[in-house]
């Protein structure tokens, strides 16, 4: 996996990728046959500061490592999935596990609404449904976790949104309960604030071994 960010106002984007092998590796009268890859991917950068509640791309953490030291916006440039400048994530893209794993997810919540202009007050609640294709329904609910609160009295000290404090939001569910399948995990938030609400949807699949 190669990862690279760049910077770029709302909208939407054709992004090109061009590959071809190093000119340091290859000998003189080789580099006129270098053959060159081309990938074009679609991009669609969100507007997150138009007020409405929204949430980042939901990641699946391959592993979070948590830096001493905030990240200068050059290193941000390498290392482009970092929260807040010191919670350098490394994605699952793959998104199949075993049963033996746990399921992390890490987001962030942008414009929550807030009663007293500091606080939001959230709840997430995280359903999940096993998909079915030879039954009756396409899915069926599985399980649900109990929900998590954000507000006054479970943030920590301090956490003020006008300050432009983010919310960053992370979960884990062991997976040892879930027969092998395909699953969809429905992720609400629920905005008792703002009186709305979004839900995004992330599928992965649990395999036996």
């Amino acid at each position: 996996h190669v990862s690279r960010a760049f910077n770029a106002p709302t909208g939407e984007y054709d992004v090109y990728i061009a590959i071809r092998e190093s000119l340091e590796t290859s000998s003189l009268d080789d580099q006129e046959e270098l053959s060159i890859s081309i990938l074009k991917e679609h991009v669609s950068v969100p507007d997150f500061w138009n007020g409405m509640l929204q949430t980042s791309t939901v990641l699946i953490p391959e592993s979070l490592e948590q830096l001493q030291i905030p990240l200068t916006p050059e290193q941000l440039q390498l290392s482009p999935y970092t929260i807040g400048g010191a919670l350098r994530v490394d994605p699952k893209f793959d998104r199949v596990f075993a049963r033996q794993d746990e399921l992390s997810l890490i987001y962030v919540v942008y414009n929550p609404g807030s009663r007293d202009g500091a606080t939001p007050d959230l709840q997430i609640e995280y359903n999940f449904y096993q998909q079915t294709p030879d039954g009756p329904e396409p899915e069926e609910f599985f399980n649900n976790t109990q929900p998590q609160e954000f507000n006054a009295e479970t943030l920590q000290p301090g956490f003020d949104l006008s300050m432009g404090h983010t919310l960053p939001v992370t979960q884990s569910v062991p997976l040892l309960l879930f027969p092998a399948g395909d699953y969809r995990l429905e992720i609400k938030v629920i905005d008792n604030a703002g009186s709305t609400e979004l839900i995004n949807d992330v599928m992965f699949t649990v395999e036996e071994a």
